[in-house]
C-alpha cells in the first residue's frame, strides 16, 4: 500500500474584491489536508479529516461514463448505473435506513460515481455496504432488474428532456455539435430505443470490464479518524480482485467546417434562441478562460444583458452556461426572446456582441469580477462535504461540487487531490488578451445555433419490454452482517445568537469559522400572502424591485457592485416572508452589508425598471404555461384554497420536482391582469408599509462574530426608521372541486399533484406530522417511492411535502406518471393514504423516520447558505432560539399513535384535492372515477 500524506492551502488573494480606488484585500487562507493511499489492488483513497460536522461523505468514482456507450445503445453507461445502485436486494440495509441524508448516484460523458452522506459513527457501515454492492453485484444480476430499472430510466428521460420546456432543444446541443460516434453526441440519458436495446450479458461486460479496483478512486470526507479510516478501506476493499485497467479513448473532435443550424419545434410559447459551442474539457489550456467568459457573459451586470435586456429590450432572459467534462466542455448562450421579436434579430444581437468582445476583449474591471464569481463558486462548494457539481447529469448549473467530489476530481483528472491550488493559479493568470483569445476561437463557423419555436413535440418511443420475474441468491457465507456502530454521533444543531438595534432591528448570527465565507440574508416579514387579492404577484414585484436601482446606484451599477465582490444580490420571495441573500468572503462582509441596506433601505422603483420587471413576469408565466409541473403545482395551491386566501397563488417546497428553486422555499407568479394593473405607488406602498426595521431581520451564517457583526449593522441599518403596518389576510377558501384535469395535449407523462390543508409552522403536531412524511414520501426510502416506482414502475419519482406556513400550508404528493397508468397511480395513492390511517406504522418503520429526521438536522447547517436560511425560519415564525437542539428529544418522544392520530385528522379522503395536467382525453374520466370511489361518493 502507497501511502502519501498532503495539505491543500488555498490563498484567496484573488477573490478580495477591490476596485481600483482600494488597496488590495489580504489573503484569506483555506486550509484542507488529505491523505492518499493507494491498495495493492490499484483502488487509489484519499481520506480527509474536517470535524466541522458530525458527518461524514463517501464519493466513488469509476472512470467510465456515457461516453463509453456500447454502439448504438446510448443511455447504457446510466442503465448501468440504476443496475449498480439498486441491486441489493431488501434484506440488505440501504444507506437512507440507517440514516444517509444523500444515497445517490450520477452518471456523466467521463464518469460514474455513487455518494452517500451520513452520520459519521455510520462510516463503517457505509463502507460494508460499498463493498457488499461491488462484490456481488453480478450474482445480483437478473433480467427482472434489467427490465424495471429500464421502465425507470425511461421514465427519467420523460421527466426531465420530454416533458421539460425546451428540453428537446437542450437535448440537440449535443447531436449538433458532437457527430455521431463522438463520447459526447448523446446526453446521458440516451434514447428509448437504446436503452430497450441493453441485455445482460452487456451489463456483465461492462461490469467486468470498467468495475475495477484501479479504474476507481474514493475519497471519504469529514468527521473521522484517518487511521482507523485506512484500516476499514483495506477491511473492505483490499480484497476485491484487481482487473485489468481499461484503456481510456481520446474523444474526436467536435463538428467543424461551418456553422450547423436547427430548428426544434416544441409545447412552448416563447421562442428561444440558443448558440453553443465546443471548449477545452476540464484543466485542460483554454478552460480557465472560458470558465471567466460564461461568468462574464451569464451576469445581470454584463454586457450581454445590459444591451439585449434592459436597453434594446430584445430578450426577456439570457443564461450563459458552461458544462466542462474531462475530455471537452460546451458553452452556451440561451436567449429567450421578448414579444415581436424575430429569433432572426436576437441571435444578430448575441452575434454582434460576441464580435464586439472578440476584438475589444474585457476591461480589467470586468475580468476581476469574473476571476471573483469562479473561485467564489469553488470556495462555495467546499462549504460542503459531499455536494454533487452540476455539470455532470447536464443540469446547466454552474456549480461546483463538496470537499469530497472536488478533491476526487482533481486526483482523477490530475492525479494529484489537491490540484485546486494549480486551478485556482490558472485563473489568476488569465489576462484580458488571454481571454480574448479564447473567445475569438468562438465563431460562428465552429459552433451550432439552435432555435426554439412553438409546434409539436417529437418524441421517438418504442414499446417497452415485459417485466420478467426473478430472484437472485446469495450463497449462505455471503449473506450481509451489519457492523457495528461507531461510536455516537451527537446530533447538537448550532445555537444561534440574537442582538436586537435600538430601531427593533434584529441580527442573528450563526458562528462557523472552518471557511471563510459568510452569508446573509435580510429578511422580512412580508410574503406573497400579504399581496392584496386583486394584485397577485405585488410582493414578489416589491422584493425584485429592490435590486433594480436605488437613490444612489442604478440598476447595473448596483450588480457590478456586487460583481465586485464576486457575487450577486439575490431576492426571494415565500408565502410569509421575504428576503436578500448574499454570499461573500469575509473581507467582503461590510461592502456587501453596505448593498443589502441600501436596496432595502433606498429602492427607487423607478417606472422604467418597473415596466422592464413586468414584461419579464409576463413572459415567465407564458413559459410557465409550457411547464406541466410548474402548471400542476401551482393549479393545485389554487384548487386547494377555493381561489382565495393567502396562499392561493403560492408554490410549493423547493424541490426539482415541484419546480422549485428558492432559498426560502416557495414562489409566487401573479395573474397577467394583476401584473398588467400593477402601479408604482402600489409597490412603494407596499414597500413602506412592509419593509421597516421592526420587522427585518439580518441572519449571518459563517465566519463572524456578535461583536463585529453588531457594529456592522449598527452602522449599515442603525438609522432606519419606521413601524410595520398591520395587514389583515384574507380568508382561506374551500375547495370548489375534488379534482381538477388541465389537457397537455398528447403527453406521455401526467404530472399528479395530490394532497390537501395541512398545519401551520407553529402546529404541536409538526414533529408527529413530518414523521409520518418520512414515512410516506419525503425521501426515498419511502413508501409511496416502493410503491409508485420500485413495485409498480409508474414514475421516477414520487414525494410529498407539508409546507407548514403562517396559516396552514398545503400537503402534497407529487409524482409525473406515464399517462397509460395514471388511474392506477392515482388508486395507489389513495391507498396508501388510507394505510396510515388505519393501520399503526411498524417498530421498524419508526425507527428509520426517527433515524432519518434527525439526520436531516444537521443537513440545514452544512453550508452558511443552508444555516442562513434555517435560522431564518426562527425569526419568520417568531420561534425560540433553541428550537432546533430542542427537536432531537421531541422526536424521540413521538410514538406510532401520534402518527395515526394526525394521519387520521388531516389525511381525510373527504378533504383531499387532486389535479392533474396531461392528457386529458384519455385520463379524466378514470381520475373522477378514482376521486369518487377514494372520498366515498361524497361531492
Amino acid at each position: 500500500m502507497r501511502l502519501r500524506h498532503g495539505l491543500l492551502t488555498l490563498a484567496l488573494c484573488a477573490v478580495a474584491g477591490v476596485s481600483p480606488a482600494q488597496p488590495a484585500a489580504p489573503a484569506v487562507e483555506l486550509n484542507l489536508s488529505f491523505e492518499k493511499l493507494t491498495l495493492p489492488n490499484g483502488l487509489q483513497v484519499i481520506l480527509v479529516q474536517d470535524r466541522r460536522l458530525p458527518v461524514v461523505a463517501t464519493n466513488l468514482r469509476f472512470q467510465v461514463g456515457s461516453g463509453d456507450d456500447p454502439a448504438g445503445k446510448p443511455g447504457f453507461a446510466h442503465l448501468f448505473e440504476h443496475l449498480y445502485a439498486f441491486s441489493p436486494p431488501e434484506s440488505i440495509p440501504s444507506p437512507q435506513s440507517i440514516g444517509a441524508t444523500q444515497d445517490g448516484a450520477t452518471t456523466d460523458p467521463d464518469r460514474t460515481t455513487y455518494y452517500t452522506t451520513a452520520p459519521s459513527d455510520r462510516l463503517e457501515t457505509l463502507l460494508a455496504l460499498e463493498s457488499e454492492r461491488w462484490r456481488n453485484f453480478p450474482r445480483r444480476l437478473n433480467a427482472s432488474l434489467l427490465t424495471k430499472e429500464r421502465s425507470n430510466v425511461r421514465n427519467e428521460r420523460r421527466l426531465n428532456i420530454e416533458n421539460q420546456p425546451y428540453g428537446l432543444a437542450d437535448e440537440a446541443v449535443f447531436l449538433q455539435l458532437f457527430p455521431t460516434g463522438h463520447p459526447y453526441h448523446w446526453k446521458y440519458l440516451g434514447t428509448h430505443a437504446g436503452v430497450e436495446a441493453a441485455r445482460l450479458e452487456d451489463m456483465r461486460e461492462f461490469f467486468t470490464r470498467y468495475y475495477v479496483p484501479g479504474n476507481a478512486s474514493l475519497v471519504i470526507a469529514g468527521d473521522i479518524d484517518k487511521a482507523h479510516a485506512r484500516v476499514l478501506v483495506e477491511k473492505y476493499f483490499g480484497n476485491i480482485k484487481a482487473g485489468t485497467v481499461p484503456p481510456r479513448a481520446k474523444a474526436a473532435a467536435a463538428r467543424v467546417g461551418g456553422q450547423k443550424r436547427i430548428t426544434v419545434t416544441d409545447r412552448v410559447e416563447v421562442p428561444r434562441v440558443t448558440v453553443a459551442w465546443a471548449t477545452p474539457g476540464w484543466y485542460q489550456p483554454g478552460n480557465a478562460e472560458i470558465e471567466m467568459l460564461s461568468a462574464m457573459l451569464g451576469s445581470s451586470s454584463s454586457r450581454l444583458y445590459d444591451r439585449l435586456v434592459r436597453q434594446e429590450k430584445l430578450a426577456n432572459s439570457i443564461v450563459v452556461e458552461h458544462l466542462p467534462f474531462a475530455r471537452g466542455s460546451v458553452l452556451t448562450i440561451k436567449a429567450a426572446a421578448a414579444p415581436g421579436v424575430t429569433l432572426q434579430r436576437l441571435e444578430n444581437a448575441i452575434a454582434a456582441e460576441m464580435a464586439a468582445f472578440q476584438k475589444a476583449g474585457p476591461s480589467e474591471s470586468e475580468l476581476e469580477q469574473a476571476r471573483n464569481a469562479t473561485l467564489l463558486s469553488i470556495v462555495r462548494g467546499l462549504e460542503k462535504l459531499g455536494e454533487i457539481n452540476g455539470f455532470g447529469d447536464f443540469t446547466m448549473d454552474a456549480a461546483y461540487g463538496g470537499v469530497a467530489e472536488q478533491l476526487n476530481q482533481c486526483n482523477v483528472l490530475m492525479s494529484d487531490p489537491g490540484c485546486l491550488r494549480e486551478v485556482m493559479r490558472r485563473f489568476g493568470a488569465v489576462t484580458p488578451d488571454s481571454l480574448r483569445q479564447a473567445a475569438a476561437t468562438l465563431t460562428p463557423s465552429s459552433g451550432v445555433v439552435i432555435y426554439a419555436v412553438p409546434g409539436e413535440k417529437v418524441v421517438d418511443e418504442v414499446p417497452s419490454a415485459e417485466v420478467v420475474s426473478a430472484s437472485s441468491h446469495l450463497a449462505e457465507h455471503d449473506k450481509f452482517e451489519m457492523p457495528p456502530l461507531g461510536s455516537p454521533s451527537t446530533v447538537k444543531p448550532p445555537a444561534p445568537q440574537r442582538v436586537v438595534l435600538h430601531n427593533g432591528f434584529q441580527v442573528w448570527l450563526v458562528e462557523q469559522h472552518q471557511i471563510p465565507a459568510i452569508s446573509a440574508h435580510l429578511i422580512v416579514r412580508r410574503g406573497s400572502g400579504d399581496s392584496p387579492a386583486d394584485r397577485a404577484g405585488l410582493a414578489a414585484v416589491t422584493t425584485k424591485l429592490l435590486l433594480r436601482g436605488t437613490r444612489d446606484r442604478t440598476s447595473r451599477e448596483f450588480a457590478l457592485e456586487a460583481a465586485q465582490l464576486g457575487t450577486k444580490v439575490e431576492a426571494d420571495i415565500s408565502s410569509d416572508a421575504a428576503a436578500l441573500g448574499i454570499r461573500v468572503l469575509k473581507q467582503n462582509l461590510p461592502r456587501a452589508l453596505g448593498l443589502l441596506s441600501d436596496a432595502a433601505m433606498n429602492p427607487s422603483f423607478s417606472q422604467a425598471e418597473l415596466d422592464s420587471l413586468r414584461a419579464e413576469e409576463l413572459a415567465r408565466i407564458a413559459q410557465a404555461r409550457s411547464n406541466v409541473d410548474t402548471r400542476a403545482s401551482y393549479l393545485f395551491t389554487d384548487t386547494l384554497y377555493g381561489g382565495a386566501g393567502p396562499y392561493r397563488r403560492s408554490g410549493l417546497f423547493n424541490d426539482d420536482l415541484f419546480a422549485r428553486t428558492h432559498n426560502y422555499g416557495y414562489d409566487e407568479i401573479g395573474t397577467e391582469e394583476s401584473l398588467r394593473a400593477m402601479t408604482r405607488g402600489e409597490v412603494a406602498r407596499f414597500w413602506k408599509e412592509g419593509y421597516t426595521p421592526d420587522n427585518t431581520a439580518l441572519v449571518v451564517a459563517g465566519d463572524a462574530s456578535l461583536a463585529e457583526l453588531r457594529e456592522l449593522a449598527t452602522k449599515y441599518f442603525g438609522a432606519w426608521r419606521g413601524k410595520a403596518a398591520q395587514v389583515a389576510r384574507a380568508a382561506a377558501g374551500a375547495p370548489k372541486e375534488h379534482y381538477l384535469v388541465e389537457n397537455a395535449g398528447n403527453a406521455s407523462q401526467t404530472a399528479l399533484r395530490v394532497g390537501t390543508v395541512g398545519a401551520a409552522r407553529t402546529s404541536q403536531d409538526l414533529v408527529p406530522l413530518r414523521l409520518l412524511n418520512f414515512v410516506f414520501g419525503e425521501i426515498f426510502e419511502s413508501r409511496i417511492t416502493a410503491n409508485l416506482r420500485v413495485k409498480h414502475n409508474y414514475t421516477y419519482m414520487a414525494r410529498s411535502q407539508f409546507a407548514f406556513r403562517r396559516e396552514p400550508g398545503p400537503f402534497v404528493v407529487g409524482t409525473n406518471v406515464r399517462t397509460d397508468v395514471t388511474v392506477p397511480a392515482l388508486q395507489e395513492l389513495f391507498n396508501e393514504m388510507s394505510r396510515l390511517r388505519e393501520e399503526p406504522v411498524s417498530d421498524a418503520e419508526m425507527r428509520f423516520a426517527r433515524t432519518a429526521y434527525e439526520s436531516s438536522l444537521v443537513s440545514l447547517f452544512e453550508s452558511t447558505g443552508r444555516m442562513a436560511s434555517t435560522v431564518g425560519q426562527l425569526f419568520t415564525y417568531e420561534l425560540p432560539l433553541d428550537y432546533y437542539q430542542a427537536l432531537p428529544a421531541r422526536i424521540g418522544a413521538t410514538t406510532a399513535a401520534d402518527i395515526q392520530r394526525v394521519a387520521r385528522q388531516y389525511l381525510q379522503p373527504s378533504k383531499v384535492v387532486v389535479v392533474a395536467v396531461g392528457d386529458r382525453a384519455r385520463i379524466e374520466s378514470g381520475i373522477a372515477n378514482a376521486v369518487k370511489a377514494a372520498t366515498r361518493g361524497e361531492p
